[in-house]
């Protein structure tokens, strides 16, 4: 054998074992590119339940606001009673408080003019 010879032979194998290994990489980068895609699917997957999610929890938010205003409202509403409620119980006692200082006052008036018929010797309002 002469080095030409040697050369294309050293060349062939060379050749051969750089076949083989990329056969191999592109066999890894296959597979790597398909782990790739299942795992682009996965993502996209939970986009999809993370959207979903995201619309479920917007609408309990509508939801709660919704509550929140009709508590708010019902809240005033209770509010406005009360003070209702509060304005008559005033109303009421100052009646009360007016009908005992002129029922004091009508007491000492009749007894002022008892004292004043009875001085006088006219007894026209009493018959005491």
């Amino acid at each position: 054998m002469n080095d030409i010879q040697v050369r294309n032979i050293v060349k062939e194998e060379i050749v051969a074992a750089f076949d083989k290994f990329e056969a191999k990489i592109m066999y890894y980068f296959d597979r790597v590119f398909q782990d790739i895609g299942t795992v682009e699917g996965k993502v996209e997957g939970f986009d999809g339940k993370f959207n979903s999610l995201q619309n479920e929890m917007n609408g309990i938010q509508g939801k709660m606001k919704n509550l929140e205003t009709k508590v708010d409202s019902i809240y005033e509403e209770q509010l406005t009673q009360k003070l209702s409620i509060v304005n008559i119980e005033n109303t009421l006692n100052g009646y009360g408080d007016m009908y005992t200082l002129n029922n004091e006052k009508i007491e000492k008036l009749n007894e002022r003019v008892y004292k004043i018929e009875k001085k006088s010797g006219q007894m026209i309002l009493h018959d005491k």
